[in-house]
């Protein structure tokens, strides 16, 4: 894989490569770890082969690394900055998403996690387990981070809490992913600022206007991090 920066699409396909490809790689570590060697792991999970050959072509490159060479908008990026996520955060979201890329991996969580209920998605358990030697705070507080911010959900609320299933939303993959639907989700509707009117278009009374013309500088500050608008449709 090149690391193109060619245009936005592309570097922000890149950028999410490289992030699944470290969770892939800290995944068939702890693989190796728990099945004895490396071999033992391609024996049982033969695809993980042309991961790892991708892994190789990239060298010793990073997701950090390559980041630093980038300007301009990152979703990734901004989504970690905007959370003050580490690192095991990030990785810690695309290895629950790793089904979501390729479904064989499906097949890789339910060895690891032998349950009666054959699960294909990881379960709290399964991600104390790779993720418990790691320095920095404790998997289940970054869970709890990553379920505050609406990054993954629960499938499976009423089980005992180690039994937990996550997925991360569709419309959050998407997202991270650079892909942005018309309709990401059933209940929004995304209109790209460049389509919007324009502050001298909008027809309002003197004192709503002072107020729309403080909004750029107080998000440019970032002491606000989102608006909420209500109209007369709903709320008078």
């Amino acid at each position: 894989m090149s690391p193109s920066t060619s245009t936005s699409p592309q570097r922000t396909s890149v950028h999410f490569r490289l992030c699944f490809l470290e969770a892939v790689r800290h995944v068939v570590d702890q693989l190796s770890t728990n099945l004895g060697s490396l071999d033992e792991v391609l024996d049982q999970f033969p695809f993980i082969r042309a991961y790892l050959d991708e892994i190789e072509k990239l060298g010793s490159a990073n997701m950090r690394e390559w980041e630093r060479g980038i300007e301009g908008h990152l979703p990734i990026r901004a989504l970690r900055e905007a959370l003050a996520l580490d690192d095991r955060a990030v990785m810690l979201l695309f290895g629950i998403g790793l089904i979501e890329e390729d479904p064989r991996f499906g097949f890789l969580i339910e060895c690891a996690q032998p349950t009666p209920a054959q699960q294909h998605r990881p379960t709290l358990g399964l991600l104390t387990s790779w993720w418990r030697d790691e320095d920095g705070p404790p998997v289940r507080e970054l869970i709890r981070v990553l379920l505050d911010n609406g990054l993954i959900q629960v499938l499976n609320a009423d089980a005992p809490r180690l039994q937990w299933v996550f997925q991360s939303p569709p419309a959050v993959w998407d997202a991270l992913r650079g892909e942005m639907p018309p309709m990401p989700a059933p209940w929004l509707l995304f209109t790209p600022a460049h389509e919007l009117p324009s502050r001298d278009e909008l027809i309002v009374n003197d004192t709503l206007r002072r107020a729309v013309d403080t909004v750029p500088a107080l998000i440019d500050s970032r002491d606000v991090k989102s608006l909420i608008v209500r109209g007369p449709l709903h709320n008078g």
